[in-house]
Order: C-alpha cells, then sequence, then structure tokens
C-alpha cells in the first residue's frame, strides 16, 4: 500500500526567496561592515570589501539543511570546545558526564534528569508475507492504536541495536542429543551401528554451530522505549506490551538497552571515536513523500548500525496552529519556476491532509528525529548508499558530533534541531521489526535465510498442538532432499521412523541409519497375519484393542482381497472366523496384550474349520473356494499365510512398494497397505504403553512419500489412513509427515478432497516448495480453511528457486528458507561426500 509522507510542517516566516529574521539581521550586519571596510575610499578598500562580501554571502548558501553562517559557528565552538573524554579526566571532561543514567532498578532505568526509561522487545515478524489487509491491521490499528494510547508527557522511541546470535544453546542442545544417543546405545534402544550413525550426526552439527559462533554473529534487536515520569512509566509499559502482544505482535517489557563507554571517547569534525571504533551518524533531514507499508525496514536493517526514532507527541492545538501558519506561509508566496510551483502544490496537499487527519480521524502529530549511527566505514558507505536509494535526505552535523551522539542515546535530551511531524500512522508504516527467522529452542539445524534455521516440531503449547508436517512440490523442486534431510535430522532425537517408499529411495538411508529397508512384496522379512487382532487407535487417544474392532477390519480386508465376493458369503466367512476365534478362547472379553502371535490363527486353521463345518451346511462350499486362495499352496499364501513374524525391530524402518505397485495387482496392494497400517497402528500403541511403562520419550513418526501415488480411488486405504493417523498421532507422541508433488491429486474427487483439507487441517506445518501457477488454485482451495495462501505468498511460491520452501508454522507465521544439509547428513542421503 502506498502512502504519503507529510512534508515539513514547521516553516520559519520568510520575507522574500527563504530569507528570514536571522538571515536579514546577518545580513544588514555584513553591509554594516562592508561599509566600514570601504569608508574613505580607495581602491584597494574597495576591492577587499568587494572580497570580503563575497566570503560573507557563502555563508547564506544551504549547507545540509541549514546556513553556513550556522555551520560556521559550529565549527569555531567545536574547535574551542573540549571533545576528549575519559575516565581519569577531570570531571568537565569524564566520561560520566556523558552518562545520563542515575541508576538501574527492576527493568526500569532512571535518568539524571529525573525522567525514567522503560523499555517492551519487539519480536520481528515476516511482516512482508502477510496480506495488505493484514499489514494495514498491524500498522493503523495496532501499532498506531498503540501509539496514541501512551500519555501526551511522555517521549517515545523506536530502536534497533545489533544483538549477538548465540549459538551456544543449540550447541548445548547437540551435547544433550550426543549424551541421549549415548545413554540409549548403553541401555539397548539402540544397536551400536545405529548409536554410532546419529552420534556423528549431531557431533557434525554440534561443530558447524561451534564454527558459527565463532564468527560471532549478529542479529538485529528492536525495542519501543518509553520516557517519562517515574511513577507511572512501570503500568505504561505493562499495559502497551500486553496490547501490542493481545494484537499479535509479540512484546515483552525487558532492561532498557543502555549505551556503554569502557575508556574513551572523542569528538571529531564529522566522526566520534568510542573506544576505537570510529562512529558515523547520520541525521535526517528529509523524508521521501511516497512510501509503501514497512518504509523504514532498509534503513534499520543497515548491518553494523544502531537506529533510534525519537518521537514527542506534539499538542493538537499546537499541532494545528503550527501547520496553519505553515500553509499561509507557503500560499502567501509567489513562485515563477515551475518546479518552486509544483514543489509547493504537493508541501500543501500534504500538510492539508495532516491537517484534516488531525482534526477528522484522531490522530497524534509527532516531532520525530530519525539518527543513524554507523559502526565503521563499510556501514556508513552503506548507510549513505540506501538513504539515497530510498529517498532520504540526511546532514552529517559537522562540528556537532557531540550533539547527536547524546540525542542518539535515550537517556539524553534530543538536542538534534532537525525532525519532521509525522503522525502516528505515519511512523507504524514505517514498520522495520521484519524477520524470516525461524529459532526453533532445542531444534534441529534445517537450513538458513537471514539466520540459521532451528526446526523443534516436538514444541508444544497453545499455537502449536501437532508436529504433523505436509510437504508439497513439483518434481526436481527439492521435497525429496529435505525430507530425507528432515527424517535423518529426526533420527537423533530418539525417533523410531517408518517410511511409505514407492519409489525405493529410501533403501541407502535405511541401510547408513542402520535401518531395514522392507519390500512389502515379498516375505523375505516376514509376513503380517490378517487374522491375528491388534490394537487399533482411538479418536480419543485411547486404544479400541477388543476383537470386535478387528472384526471391523477383517470386513475391510475381505472386501478388498475378495473383491468378487457378494454379501451373503462375506457374512457367513465373518461368522467363521468369529466361530474360530471363541474355539480358541478368544472373544470380547479377551486381554489381547497378553497374547502372542503364535497364539492366533492363520489362513490354514481357517480352511481347516471351515471343511470341518463343509458335511453340516453346503453353503460353506463357496466360501471355502473364496479362501483357498490364502491357503498353503494358494497364491497369496507366501504373503499372508501363517503367523506374523515380521522383523522391524530397528529404528529407521522403509515400506518399499516398489515391486508392488510395478505389478499393477490392485488387490495385493490395497490388501498389503491395510494390513501394514495396521500393524504400524499397533507399534505406535506399543510405542506409547512403553513409554508410559519405562518412563521414556521416544517420539515415533510415519512418512508417506510420493503420497499422491498412494490416494487413488484405486487405492483408498493409504487416504483413509493418513485421514485417521493425522487427527490421532498426536496423543501418541507421535508425528505423521505427507509428501507429494502434485496438488490436484489431493483435491480430485470431492471425498479425496475433503480428506486431504482434513489432512492439511490437521498438519501444524507445512513445507511447500516450486509449484506451477496452474496448480496455485487448487492450492489455495487446499488452504481455504488453513489460513489462506494470499497474492504475496503465491507469488513466492511460484518463483522459489530449487531448494527454497516456504513454511508455513501457524495461521500467523510464515516465512521463506533454504535447506541446507550439514555434510554427515548429505553423505547418509546421498552416499557422497
Amino acid at each position: 500500500m502506498q502512502r504519503t509522507l507529510p512534508r515539513e510542517s514547521k516553516i520559519r516566516i520568510s520575507f522574500w526567496r527563504g530569507i528570514t529574521v536571522p538571515d536579514l539581521l546577518l545580513g544588514l550586519f555584513g553591509l554594516l561592515l562592508f561599509a566600514i571596510i570601504v569608508s574613505g575610499g580607495g581602491t584597494t578598500k574597495i576591492v577587499f570589501g568587494i572580497f570580503f562580501m563575497c566570503l560573507y554571502s557563502a555563508l547564506f548558501f544551504n549547507v545540509g539543511g541549514e546556513r553556513g553562517y550556522y555551520l560556521l559557528f559550529c565549527t569555531i565552538r567545536h574547535f574551542v570546545s573540549n571533545n576528549v573524554f575519559t575516565k581519569k579526566s577531570k570531571p568537565k571532561s569524564n566520561i560520566e558526564v556523558l552518562n545520563g543514567i542515575k541508576k538501574k532498578q527492576d527493568n526500569i532505568v532512571y535518568c539524571k534528569d529525573g525522567t525514567a526509561i522503560g523499555a517492551i522487545m519487539l519480536q520481528p515478524i515476516e511482516f512482508r508475507l502477510l496480506s495488505e489487509d493484514k499489514q494495514n491491521y498491524f500498522i493503523d490499528d495496532l501499532l498506531a492504536g498503540a501509539l496514541r494510547s501512551i500519555p501526551k508527557n511522555f517521549e517515545i522511541s523506536f530502536y534497533k541495536q545489533e544483538a549477538p546470535l548465540d549459538m551456544t544453546p543449540h550447541i548445548q542442545s547437540e551435547f544433550n542429543r550426543m549424551g541421549n544417543i549415548l545413554s540409549l546405545g548403553e541401555c539397548g534402544d539402540l544397536t551400536n551401528n545405529e548409536m554410532l550413525s546419529r552420534y556423528e550426526i549431531s557431533k557434525n552439527v554440534s561443530n558447524i554451530l561451534e564454527q558459527i559462533n565463532n564468527d560471532n554473529p549478529k542479529r538485529n534487536a528492536y525495542y519501543l522505549l518509553i520516557k517519562g515520569g517515574t511513577k507511572r512509566i512501570a503500568s505504561v509499559i505493562e499495559d502497551l506490551a500486553a496490547r501490542l502482544t493481545s494484537g499479535g505482535i509479540i512484546a515483552t517489557t525487558c532492561e532498557p538497552p543502555c549505551r556503554v563507554i569502557d575508556k574513551q571517547v572523542k569528538f571529531n569534525y564529522k566522526t566520534t571515536t568510542l573506544d576505537k571504533r570510529t562512529l558515523s551518524q547520520f541525521v535526517i533531514t528529509k523524508f521521501p513523500l511516497n512510501v509503501h507499508n514497512a518504509w523504514g525496514k532498509d534503513i534499520f536493517d543497515i548491518p553494523n548500525t544502531e537506529v533510534i526514532l525519537r518521537l514527542k507527541a506534539v499538542a493538537k492545538d499546537k499541532a494545528t496552529k503550527r501547520i496553519d501558519t505553515a500553509i499561509m506561509e507557503i500560499a502567501g508566496k509567489r513562485r515563477n519556476k515551475a518546479s518552486k510551483i509544483v514543489d509547493a502544490e504537493t508541501h500543501l496537499a500534504t500538510l492539508e491532509e495532516l491537517l484534516v487527519s488531525l482534526q477528522n480521524d484522531n490522530e497524534v502529530l509527532f516531532d520525530s528525529t530519525l539518527i543513524i549511527t554507523a559502526t565503521d566505514d563499510a556501514a556508513a558507505n552503506e548507510t549513505k548508499r540506501t538513504l539515497l536509494e530510498n529517498g532520504f535526505s540526511f546532514n552529517r552535523l559537522p562540528a556537532r558530533q557531540k550533539e547527536v551522539f547524546l540525542s542518539s542515546d535515550f537517556a539524553h535530551p534530543n538536542s538534534v534541531k532537525f525532525s519532521t511531524g509525522l503522525t502516528a500512522s505515519n511512523i507504524s508504516a514505517m514498520f522495520p521489526f521484519i524477520s524470516n527467522e525461524h529459532i526453533d529452542d532445542s531444534g534441529l539445524l534445517l537450513g538458513e535465510n537471514d539466520l540459521p534455521v532451528f526446526f523443534n516440531a516436538w514444541k508444544r503449547n497453545e499455537e502449536f498442538v501437532n508436529s504433523n508436517i505436509l510437504i508439497l512440490g513439483k518434481t526436481g523442486s527439492g521435497k525429496s532432499y529435505t525430507t530425507k534431510s528432515l527424517l535423518t535430522g529426526l533420527a537423533t532425537e530418539n525417533t523410531r521412523i517408518f517410511v511409505f517408499d514407492p519409489d525405493g529411495e529410501y533403501s541407502d538411508i535405511s541401510q547408513n541409519l542402520a535401518g531395514k529397508s522392507l519390500d512389502v512384496a515379498s516375505n523375505i522379512h516376514g509376513i503380517i497375519n490378517p487374522l491375528q487382532i491388534m490394537q487399533s487407535l482411538g479418536d480419543d487417544g485411547e486404544q479400541r484393542n477388543d476383537y470386535h474392532a478387528h472384526l471391523q477390519f477383517l470386513e475391510e480386508f475381505f472386501k478388498t482381497v475378495l473383491p468378487g465376493i457378494d454379501s451373503d458369503n462375506l457374512e457367513r466367512l465373518n461368522n467363521l472366523v468369529a466361530e474360530l476365534y471363541q474355539s480358541i478362547g478368544i472373544d470380547e472379553s479377551t486381554d489381547i496384550s497378553q497374547k502372542h502371535c503364535c497364539d492366533f490363527p492363520s489362513f490354514d486353521d481357517l480352511g481347516d474349520y471351515i471343511k470341518s463345518r463343509l458335511e453340516n451346511n453346503s453353503k460353506l462350499e463357496k466360501v471355502y473356494t473364496y479362501i483357498t486362495k490364502f491357503l498353503s499352496g494358494g497364491r497369496y499364501s507366501n504373503i499372508w499365510n501363517g503367523h506374523t513374524n515380521l522383523s522391524a525391530n530397528e529404528q529407521f524402518i522403509s515400506f518399499n512398494f516398489q515391486t508392488l505397485f510395478a505389478s499393477k495387482n490392485t488387490v495385493i496392494a490395497n490388501g498389503q497397505m491395510l494390513l501394514i497400517t495396521k500393524w504400524l497402528e499397533n507399534e505406535i500403541i506399543n510405542n506409547r504403553q512403553l513409554n508410559y511403562a519405562k518412563g521414556k520419550d521416544k517420539h515415533i513418526v510415519i512418512a508417506i512419500d510420493e503420497a499422491h501415488l498412494f490416494i487413488d480411488d484405486k487405492r483408498p486405504v493409504a487416504l483413509d489412513f493418513m485421514y485417521q493417523l493425522a487427527k490421532r498421532i498426536r496423543k501418541y507422541n507421535g508425528m505423521l509427515i505427507v509428501i507429494t508433488q502434485s496438488v490436484k491429486d489431493l483435491t480430485g474427487t470431492p471425498e479425496i478432497g475433503r480428506k486431504s483439507e482434513a489432512i492439511i487441517a490437521a498438519s501444524q506445518y507445512s513445507m511447500i516448495f516450486n509449484l506451477p501457477p496452474n496448480d496455485m488454485t487448487d492450492l489455495c482451495n487446499l488452504y481455504s480453511k488453513a489460513g489462506r495462501i494470499n497474492e504475496v505468498e503465491q507469488y513466492c511460491i511460484s518463483h522459489n528457486p530449487r531448494g527454497v520452501a516456504f513454511f508455513i508454522s501457524s495461521p500467523e507465521k510464515r516465512t521463506n528458507f533454504k535447506i541446507i544439509a550439514t555434510p554427515a547428513i548429505h553423505k547418509i542421503i546421498t552416499n557422497k561426500e
């Protein structure tokens, strides 16, 4: 949104062509001196007098927005004043003279002038990705409203400084991971190979973080400072922080940041030397006319700078009088040049708009002084370039470095005369506290944007309610590399991981993490007995382990693997299974958790039982015919006949569906998926029971790669599994990760669309990689009930380069970052150094 900043409302009364009263008085004084010089005649005196008047006239030229004679005065004052202050100097030149602070107490700084300062730290947000309506809410409603609510006798400042980005907590987190990995190996939860592979990953991350820490990285810290009476300051700060936080800007009260002078300050002509650092200070003399939302970001984000915007509210009657005077002064002057006429008309228009906003819109006018302090030469050059590119005019205040140095410290009064009248909305539109950072405590190092990205999927509070992740992206966008990198990182966090692998891509990772890749089309690693009653997940987080739930499952299984069976024979088959269970002492009262896999019947047992009933019931012959394919010698016997003996105790298991999908046998594929999902439900329940029984905190992750291959009208099993699991797994200390490349496959039929929307709604996180523009409509429809995707975000998604994810962690928190695997993880997922 484009906004207009008002032109200067403090206008000096001038007589002609900008000549003011001081100009007139000094001009008359100069003429008097000229008359004295040339008095008595003589060529030499006249020449000298003319030379004097030429030099004297130069004093009336504008230099940095002020007359040259004032600069001369300041220069003389500078060279006759004391400009060096040290700790051991006499009182007049002691550093203590520059310290405006009297004491600190309870996050309040008490100043020598009798005022007190409170501070609020503002957590930056990714403002650029918000819709225009949301941006305007933050600017015009929340922040501007907060500024208007501050008592008018209080001074306000927005302040930015660079703070160290301390990697020590994240390094400690990695040390904790390494210690936990070793402990899991010692107690037998990890094999030696599993332990070593995971330990090397975490050790590699800690080494990288140590290197980052050694480079002394920095991040911007943003503050809102309030200065006023000592009695009210605490309540004003607390009320303001609560108001901003409730509106969506996280604001916490803190101790005000204070300038520290260690040894010496020396005020040079154009710079200040502070403890051997050379500071270059820029005072803004003129703001650009037309700006966009967040117009202050580029200024506040200049590296190696401190920025302060000091604000002092102007009483409404004084502001109105000032603007009236300015309008009359500008309108009353005649101008011959077209450029001057245009400039005057623009100036008038902005002042008239300002006057309307003050009188009709409950606006508040603030005298605003913006000071930028660059801490080295490179930062000074960057500051100058950024200001000019953004249409700002500035003054370096030569010979007044002490004045600007003290004014840039909120503990001192503002003695810089340059200020511009801006409204609360103008100032709020500056919105400089913007960042794309995503740094979770105890998170995995997953990539970077402006800063390293740390992701902790297991954190929990009112905002983060589960760990489910949806990963979308077209082929070649980087989603598979990201998934593998993420899963490898999760493997270091006492996590058991199961992957649905349709293309056989996870075999190497499984091997490198000492896991296992299971070919679900064969019985090499064992079978899952469909007749074994397993525990199943319940909506309320409690397992439904009665045998009635399993009978319902078997009915679905038989419908899937016996597509031609009629309802009557299906009912007979279900009844026969129930009778078989009862004949061996299994019914609804049986505690399934106490049963071993060999306690359940196999298909051969079911066949024998049906044969024993044939003599008395000829209708069972057709039922027996149906199940012969499962009996010994039948075409499905090698997959499903026998007791469950699937060998899958490893911590990283991939189910390889490549051969099964290649066979084009939908019946076997659906049946096997049903059994695997049932087996996984049992594993999820067992994991929680183990955590309860032994006081452990093992997580469980189910990842379904290339989910579009499973989401098919011909394969409803996988979609149903994802749909149910997405809603329930958080109660079992788990996570569901769904990865797909085709948005259209998530929106196919109405039923697929309904369940896909439910999966998205139950996914706390989304990582969306580059998608073609023609997928955007489907994407927006999918997210219509999950925070929506606005136009800016759509542009980011369709233009993000390979490996860059648009990351949604909550409806209000979104950012872009580049996935970067550590060398150890890269080697595991690619088998390359």
